[in-house]
């Protein structure tokens, strides 16, 4: 067994807009870049085996925080969103309604041309079985991190995640904060903690 900490890559100007990213490489916000250039990582934290999605976004976090040894993997990519890349989620549900998408919502939910979270779970499977035993850090994405959730807690997706998936979880999910989990046999995985708070330190 060993310990997998997820980390979201910082904020893109997409981010702040509400736009739905999926696999279009958008890049950190300025905003974001002078908020790693302040950050320093707490002690232990370099030590880790350091992974990143091969997106820009993801890739540009590990860097800012220091991190010159990061391995790239293409298994940590976003869901890929298809169609509906670059809409806002308002614009998103109305698309979905007009075009009797089903399922809606949840782990088989399709956008046009893209990826179910289902998808993302089998694909994130594969890339559990690849770790070795050593503690890892993983800079990804959101749909990802949801995906490492459903694997851990059978979350279906289809209500918000809340204590009732895990009994540990005293607020909301702070989606700036790594999650920890404890990596099981193959490619199990059970959650640790959300929030991680203590991984860094600003200056």
């Amino acid at each position: 067994m060993s310990t997998l900490y997820l980390l979201r890559h910082f904020p893109t100007d997409w981010n702040a807009e509400k736009r739905v990213q999926g696999r279009t490489d958008i890049p950190l916000s300025a905003q974001s870049l002078k908020v790693l250039s302040e950050i320093e990582l707490s002690s232990g934290w370099r030590q880790y085996r350091w992974l990143s999605s091969p997106l820009t976004r993801a890739r540009q976090t590990a860097a800012g925080l220091g991190i010159t040894d990061v391995e790239v993997m293409e298994l940590l990519q976003e869901m890929h969103w298809g169609e509906f890349e670059g809409m806002v989620l308002s614009v998103i549900e109305q698309q979905i309604e007009l075009q009797r998408i089903e399922p809606p919502t949840g782990l088989h939910f399709r956008p046009p041309s893209g990826e179910s979270p289902a998808e993302v779970c089998t694909r994130l499977q594969s890339f559990l079985s690849t770790l070795s035993a050593e503690d890892t850090v993983a800079v990804t994405h959101k749909g990802v991190i949801r995906a490492a959730i459903s694997i851990a807690t059978s979350w279906d997706m289809e209500a918000p995640y809340n204590q009732s998936h895990h009994p540990d979880l005293k607020n909301a999910i702070d989606w700036s904060l790594p999650l920890k989990f404890e990596r099981q046999s193959g490619s199990r995985l059970r959650l640790l903690k959300t929030n991680v708070r203590e991984w860094c330190q600003v200056n």
